[in-house]
């Protein structure tokens, strides 16, 4: 009977284990979201003095990721490769200070916006006599590939387009003389003057080309959208989404 009762125990001790193991196993692979980025758009996402990826947009997904309890990866590739990388597969999330349009949503999911009333600018020098949308007609004018600026101005015939992969592109083409001006998103331009160093600046809103600014997300993922939404509202009410844009001068 001992002998039995020994071998009964063996047993319920061998299933104890491996159900304990069964149960710890899933919390080892939890999914890792990759959170697409491209780091040449200060002060959403760019890469520092030290080398790091920083801005108003990583600081934002680091705090979503870690209300959501779940491990990321940041990946940095060129702007116009984000969203075919999405639909292939690559990445989860992107985060760049992207503006939801109806072509993009039309092959991602869009968050609700965190950032409203982001007028489009025109950037020119000082001394320029460009002071309209209208001024920029027959001339050469800069926008980064694939922003919202490219999009919006490409429906404008009378202005010639250069199209360039990054804001330094676009700010040196700017200093050099070769565009009358550039635009882009108007929470870009303070970090600009460092880049163009004393050379001063006019900037010139066009408050009818407004923007807004939300986390593009696959449609391979709506449970994550519905989770990142939530948290959006959360940091909303709490006051952090706040204290990020005050971080960040936005």
């Amino acid at each position: 009977m001992k002998s039995l009762n020994k071998i009964i125990m063996i047993i319920l001790l061998a299933t104890a284990t491996v159900t304990v193991r069964y149960f710890k196993k899933p919390n080892t692979l939890i999914q890792e979201i990759v959170v697409g980025t491209s780091a040449d758009y200060p002060p959403f996402s760019y890469i520092d003095q030290s080398g790091a990826i920083v801005g108003f947009d990583i600081d934002l997904i680091k705090e979503i990721f870690k209300r959501l309890g779940q491990p990321y990866r940041l990946e940095n590739m060129p702007f116009e490769t984000l969203l075919p990388q999405m639909q292939f597969g690559s990445i989860d999330v992107i985060a760049t200070g992207m503006s939801p349009t109806p072509e993009r949503a039309a092959r991602i999911l869009f968050s609700q916006s965190y950032l409203q009333e982001d007028p489009l600018t025109i950037v020119t020098l000082a001394d320029s006599t460009i002071h309209s949308l209208e001024d920029l007609y027959g001339k050469q004018v800069a926008v980064n590939q694939g922003y919202v600026a490219d999009m919006r101005l490409s429906e404008k015939p009378e202005i010639s387009l250069i199209r360039l992969p990054s804001i330094s592109d676009a700010l040196l083409a700017l200093k050099h003389g070769k565009v009358a001006a550039f635009v882009t998103g108007a929470r870009t331009i303070k970090p600009l003057q460092e880049t163009l160093g004393n050379t001063t600046l006019k900037t010139i809103p066009i408050p009818e080309m407004q923007e807004e600014t939300a986390l593009g997300i696959s449609k391979n993922k709506p449970e994550l959208a519905q989770k990142i939404n939530t948290i959006l509202q959360e940091m909303s009410a709490d006051g952090t989404l706040t204290l990020l844009s005050e971080t960040w001068k936005l």
